[in-house]
């Protein structure tokens, strides 16, 4: 049953984000309320996802902490990750607003700023996920100077990030080996 719960928690944090790129692929428009609320679903379960894919890693491999430990550090990695997802989020905003940057460079601010909330809130114990996710927010609902050239890098540099993940995940596919994989399926079935 754990093997089984690790493998719904890998798969599940992607269900919403999956969704929400086909529908914005496809041309379809939701309504504003509908396309937030499937992208809040789709940030806040990815940090979830997280916690319990390490959680049941060390379950499974038989050095996991204690269940009241466990809830300490999801707490904690929760309240850090709102905590410095905001803070960083504001802190962003204002350096965006303050410093009168060439054009062109206040993109490569935010996105060091983003990766300085991750990094410590990581260092720290919290959710990093989340905090970015968090601070992408707060970025996004407030007046920021040059929207238009940050937005669009940000777009670039998600459409790379794809584009490495798929190319990597392909190289991890042997050809030759894909017809054992439905065999090898029912060593994640516990028959005991």
């Amino acid at each position: 049953p754990l093997r089984a719960m690790l493998l719904g928690t890998v798969l599940a944090s992607t269900d919403a984000a999956a969704v929400f790129f086909l529908l914005r692929a496809g041309g379809l428009h939701l309504e504003r309320r509908t396309g937030s609320t499937l992208e809040v679903e789709s940030g806040a379960n990815d940090p979830v996802a997280v916690f319990l894919t390490i959680a049941l890693t060390g379950w499974l491999a038989g050095n996991a902490p204690t269940m009241s430990m466990l809830i300490v550090q999801i707490v904690w990695a929760i309240v850090a990750g709102v905590a410095l997802g905001y803070g960083g989020g504001r802190l962003i905003v204002w350096a965006l607003n303050r410093y009168n940057l060439p054009s062109g460079l206040h993109p490569w601010l935010a996105m060091a700023g983003a990766v300085a909330v991750f990094a410590l809130t990581n260092y720290l114990g919290g959710s990093g996920y989340l905090a970015v996710y968090l601070a992408g927010i707060v970025i996004a609902n407030r007046p920021v100077r040059a929207r238009n050239e940050v937005m669009s890098v940000q777009d670039a540099a998600t459409w790379f990030a794809r584009l490495i993940m798929f190319l990597l995940l392909g190289l991890h596919a042997t050809p030759s080996r894909l017809l054992d994989v439905p065999a090898g399926a029912g060593a994640f079935v516990d028959r005991g």
